[in-house]
C-alpha cells in the first residue's frame, strides 16, 4: 500500500530530527508500494529545517522513504497547512498520517495502522497515544522510555467506533488519527472545516480543535475506525510544559474547551443525541480550566462570555472546579515547574544518546 506521512514543523529543529527518524526507521511494506515522507515548515527560516533533515537522513539506519521538504511562503493557519498538505502531497487511495514535528511515532505503528485501514477501508482511524515522555530543553533532551514502547500486539482488534466512546481515543491530537486519502474523506474535512468557521474565536484558536471534530461526519455512518493501541509518543519542548502557566503559546486550553461546548450545544450538533459523550467531556474540561481561565487576564473576559452562554460552573462537577483550583495554585506558587524538573521529566540527555535509546525500540 502506499503511505504518505505529512509531518508539520515550526521551530522545533531538535524534536524534528528525533520525528523524522522515527518514521524513517520504520519499514511499511516492501515492493513497488511508494512510502513519502512530506516535511511542512510553517516558519520564514528554512535552513534549521534543511539542516535538521540533512541529520536525520545521514542517521536512519533503514527505511524506503523518499523525503520532500515544503516551506510555506508566507506560513499559513497551521490547520489549514496540516490538512492542506494532505490535499496537495497525497494520491488518491493513500494512508495518510499527520505527525507533529514534537512527536515520536512508535515503532511498528505506522504498518499496524495502515493495515487496518486498508482492511477496514475506514476514511479515518483512531488510536491511542503516550503522552509527555520527551521533552526538549535547550539542546538536550529529557526523556522516558517505558517498555514495551512499541507494543501492536493488538493491531488486529480494531473496530468501528460508536459516538459515545470516540473520545476515549483522545481525537484532538493530530498523532492519533491516519487517513485514507479519498474524496470521502476530503467531504467530510470541508464539512467540519466549515462548521469550525463558526466558533467565536479569533486567529489559530478558531480551527485548533478541528481534528476533535473531524470523525463527526464519518460517525453515523460507521466508517471511523478505533484500535487500541498507542500509535504515537508525545512530547513537547519543556518550557512549553513549565513556562507557560495556563496556555500553549497560540492556544489556551480553557477557550479552546468553552467555545467547543458552545459548538456542540448550538445547531446542528445539539440536536445529535449521540454526541453526549462528547458534550459531558467538555463540560468536565470547562470545569477543570474554569480557574486558571478566570485567574490571567488575557483570556477572563472572552471566558466569562462563554460562561453566561453555557452557565458554568455546575455544581455536579465541584470536584473538576476543585482540580482545576489546586492546578492554578500549585502554578501561581512555582511548584508544579519545581517538582516537574526534580521528578517528572528524567535525566538529560544529548540528541545523540536520545536517538540511540530510542533506536533500541526500533523493530528491524
Amino acid at each position: 500500500m502506499n503511505v504518505t506521512v505529512i509531518l508539520p514543523t515550526f521551530k522545533r529543529p531538535g524534536p524534528l530530527v528525533w520525528s523524522l527518524l522515527s518514521v524513517l526507521h520504520q519499514n511499511v511494506g516492501d515492493g513497488d508500494a511508494r512510502h513519502s515522507l512530506v516535511v511542512l515548515n510553517n516558519d520564514t527560516e528554512r535552513e534549521p529545517v534543511e539542516k535538521a533533515v540533512a541529520k536525520a537522513l545521514s542517521e536512519a539506519t533503514h527505511g524506503n522513504w523518499t523525503v520532500e521538504v515544503i516551506h510555506r511562503d508566507p506560513p499559513m493557519d497551521p490547520v489549514l497547512s496540516w490538512y492542506g498538505g494532505i490535499r496537495e502531497y497525497a494520491r488518491s487511495g493513500d494512508v495518510v498520517f499527520l505527525h507533529g514535528d514534537d512527536d515520536l511515532m512508535l515503532p511498528g505503528s505506522l504498518a499496524a495502522r495502515s493495515a487496518i485501514l486498508e482492511e477496514s477501508g475506514a476514511p479515518i482511524l483512531l488510536t491511542l497515544s503516550r503522552s509527555g515522555l520527551v521533552f526538549e530543553e535547550g539542546d538536550a533532551a529529557r526523556a522516558f522510555f517505558p517498555a514495551p514502547i512499541g507494543s501492536t500486539e493488538s493491531a488486529r482488534d480494531w473496530r468501528f467506533v460508536a459516538p459515545h466512546e470516540m473520545t476515549r481515543f483522545g481525537p484532538a491530537f493530530i498523532g492519533n488519527h491516519a487517513y485514507r486519502a479519498s474524496q470521502e474523506f476530503f467531504a467530510g474535512f470541508d464539512e467540519v472545516l466549515s462548521l469550525m468557521r463558526s466558533v467565536p474565536l479569533e486567529g489559530r484558536q478558531q480551527l485548533a480543535m478541528l481534528p476533535y471534530f473531524l470523525p463527526l461526519p464519518f460517525l453515523s455512518a460507521k466508517r471511523v475506525a478505533g484500535a487500541e493501541i498507542a500509535g504515537t509518543l508525545r512530547g513537547m519542548r519543556l518550557e512549553e510544559a513549565v513556562g507557560h502557566r495556563f496556555g500553549h503559546f497560540n492556544w489556551v486550553p480553557g477557550l479552546l474547551y468553552a467555545a467547543s461546548l458552545l459548538l456542540l450545544e448550538s445547531p446542528p450538533l445539539r440536536d445529535r443525541a449521540e454526541l453526549a459523550g462528547m458534550r459531558e467531556e467538555m463540560l468536565r474540561n470547562v470545569h477543570r480550566w474554569y480557574v486558571p481561565s478566570m485567574v490571567d487576564r488575557e483570556t477572563r473576559l472572552q471566558f466569562r462570555h462563554f460562561q453566561r452562554a453555557l452557565g458554568v460552573p455546575r455544581l455536579r462537577h465541584a470536584s473538576d472546579l476543585a482540580a482545576g483550583a489546586w492546578m492554578t495554585a500549585k502554578t501561581l506558587a512555582g511548584g508544579q515547574a519545581l517538582l516537574h524538573r526534580m521528578f517528572g521529566w528524567g535525566e538529560p540527555a544529548s540528541l545523540d544518546d536520545l536517538i540511540a535509546s530510542y533506536s533500541r525500540y526500533v523493530e528491524d
